[in-house]
């Protein structure tokens, strides 16, 4: 999965990641027979992701990241500043169109940074 982050809150339990969109790789997962996809599918209706203190190991993966990984569920997330990665929006099926505008515009900052 990947997404731009809305907005974080701290909860009684850990936090809570909301999106302002979240799209799910066409391809298989990282290490499977089934190799990942250029092409991304918009998620909904669901743009939460919550975590708890208790079930994961949080670390620091260097260039700003953060890598968050549950033993128990096997989740990894990894974190990028806003300013880390920004994917192309062509590739990114069914992403509102003003959200695209402005992913277009995110992704033109970030190849024109690298």
């Amino acid at each position: 999965y990947r997404g731009r982050i809305a907005s974080v809150a701290e909860t009684e339990d850990g936090v809570k990641f909301s999106f302002s969109w979240l799209a799910k790789n066409r391809g298989g997962p990282m290490g499977s027979v089934k190799p990942m996809s250029l092409e991304w599918d918009v998620v909904t209706p669901s743009r939460d992701y919550a975590i708890s203190r208790d079930l994961v190991a949080v670390s620091d993966v260097g260039a700003g990241r953060v890598a968050i990984n549950s033993m128990l569920t096997g989740e990894l997330a990894v974190f990028f500043l806003s300013d880390g990665s920004a994917m192309n929006p062509e590739h990114i099926h069914g992403l509102d169109p003003i959200l695209a505008s402005e992913q277009r515009m995110r992704h033109e900052q970030w190849e024109a940074s690298r």
